[in-house]
């Protein structure tokens, strides 16, 4: 939701995705998961092959997260790629 239409023509900055440890911790387990779950939604959205149409602004966006996911995930990882 971080990027959805704030309302009245105002649209979101497209700013790219900042994740935390938080509650969850530094489980390995659970991160594969999730950046799984985050490199299959974002390379859709950057190879344009979501269900929606997707502007270029959001495509590179999208391929700045997919960098972002990598680089925090692998410390926690190992390296190791799902």
């Amino acid at each position: 939701m971080n990027y959805a239409p704030i309302g009245g023509g105002i649209d979101p900055d497209l700013n790219p995705i900042k994740p935390r440890i938080g509650t969850v911790g530094a489980r390995p387990e659970i991160w594969a998961t999730a950046a799984l779950a985050a490199r299959v939604f974002w390379s859709a959205v950057r190879d344009n092959e979501a269900a929606l149409p997707v502007s270029p602004e959001v495509r590179a966006l999208a391929t700045r997260n997919l960098e972002v996911i990598e680089s925090f995930v692998a410390p926690l990882s190992g390296g190791r790629r799902n």
